[in-house]
């Protein structure tokens, strides 16, 4: 045996635990065809060559067009388990390049992310490897960002995560409550903290909590007046200049209320 591949299920509904696909296959015949109405094989001109040389088949025999492709693979694939695909001849090799390519298939983990309808993915520890290191990379720079705010940013910053009464937590609450949110979403994290309006958006949210702006629906009002129909439009309404008395006059009601 030259070499073995591990195609795994993806598995996205489970109840108690336990998957809804258990002890049930799903058979995929052959290569799909695209809207040309050819086949989608994986295999360039010089390798449909290649194959038909050491499949001793034929010239043409491995032509997208070929009916060939229709009954290539014959995999029965459990929904609930890995499948060990085994490589030892040349005919395995086509078969897992016809798999590379099926809509129902994903080349390794990361290829998941495109092809959002795969139902099974091809176990690959290099393309796994990246994935964790993507996430470390995130969950360091996270921790880091979040190390260095201070007690009363971190408290704003937990409001946007939809927290009410924040101000009446402790630090040590607030500053678990929010780590809590980091190590759940890091890259998240990372772009509430970068986001250049975060300031503002943390006002927002205190204004709501005191009951200074008003959300009705998607419109958030300000005594009688509409001033948006979305966080990000009260965000422009605050940003522009002539609204800066209002924000600031806003604002200091705030710290009044918080004494």
């Amino acid at each position: 045996m030259e070499k073995q591949v591990i195609i795994k299920p993806v598995v996205k509904s489970k109840f108690s635990g336990i998957s809804a696909l258990t002890k049930s296959w799903t058979t995929i015949e052959g290569a799909q065809l695209d809207r040309s109405g050819s086949y989608k094989t994986g295999l360039t001109s010089d390798e449909e060559r290649k194959y038909e040389e050491l499949l001793n088949v034929p010239k043409g025999t491995l032509n997208r067009k070929s009916e060939f492709w229709g009954t290539v693979l014959g995999l029965r694939l459990p929904n609930d388990k890995p499948y060990y695909f085994n490589i030892i001849t040349p005919l395995d090799e086509v078969k897992l390049k016809v798999m590379e390519k099926h809509s129902d298939i994903a080349m390794n983990e990361m290829e998941l992310a495109t092809k959002p309808h795969a139902r099974f993915y091809i176990e690959d520890k290099e393309a796994k490897a990246k994935i964790e290191e993507v996430a470390l990379d995130y969950m360091f720079e996270a921790t880091k960002l979040f190390m260095d705010t201070t007690s009363e940013e971190k408290k704003g910053y937990l409001k946007l995560y939809g927290k009410r009464g924040v101000e009446q937590l402790s630090d040590t609450i607030i500053k678990t409550e929010l780590y809590k949110e980091l190590t759940s979403n890091p890259k998240k994290f990372i772009d509430l903290i970068n986001d250049p309006d975060v300031k503002i958006r943390v006002s927002i949210e205190e204004m709501i909590e005191q009951g200074l702006l008003k959300k009705r629906g998607n419109y958030y009002n300000y005594q009688d007046e509409v001033i948006g129909n979305s966080v990000d439009a009260v965000v422009a309404f605050f940003k522009d200049l002539k609204n800066q008395s209002l924000k600031i006059a806003i604002e200091s009601e705030i710290k009044k209320k918080k004494k």
